[in-house]
């Protein structure tokens, strides 16, 4: 394991932090998005892509650090399945069709992913 400096911890502190809230995002989402969608879906989806943009920001700093874990590759892997699904909201045109596409692909993937990388950054992040 990396001996890791003070900014290192950090930046996987908040990057774990961050997870939780995205995890909100998709739900309250989830749970507004219908016919009458108010306009705070589309700005919590705007947030999740920012949210995303900061966690790919990461990914090559974490790359560098954890270079011999052939896992972190596999996460950014993971990372960019699921960005290439969300890319599927804007090639649907009805709010349906976005709810399926969250439902049923996104949010599975998102969370599965989550799943991994929160197990994967307790072991670097613990106190």
């Amino acid at each position: 394991m990396p001996e890791l400096t003070e900014t290192q911890h950090l930046m996987l502190r908040e990057y774990a932090e961050l997870l939780p809230t995205m995890s909100e995002g998709f739900e309250y989402i989830e749970a507004n998005l219908t016919d009458d969608t108010p306009p705070q879906v589309l700005n919590v989806y705007q947030d999740l892509l920012k949210a995303f943009e900061q966690l790919d920001a990461c990914h090559q700093q974490m790359t560098e650090i954890f270079s011999d874990q052939a896992f972190v590759q596999s996460l950014t892997e993971d990372f960019n399945n699921i960005i290439h699904l969300l890319f599927g909201w804007h090639t649907t045109t009805t709010n349906v069709e976005k709810k399926e596409l969250l439902n049923h692909q996104v949010i599975p993937a998102f969370e599965d992913w989550r799943t991994k990388i929160n197990h994967f950054l307790s072991a670097h992040i613990v106190q």
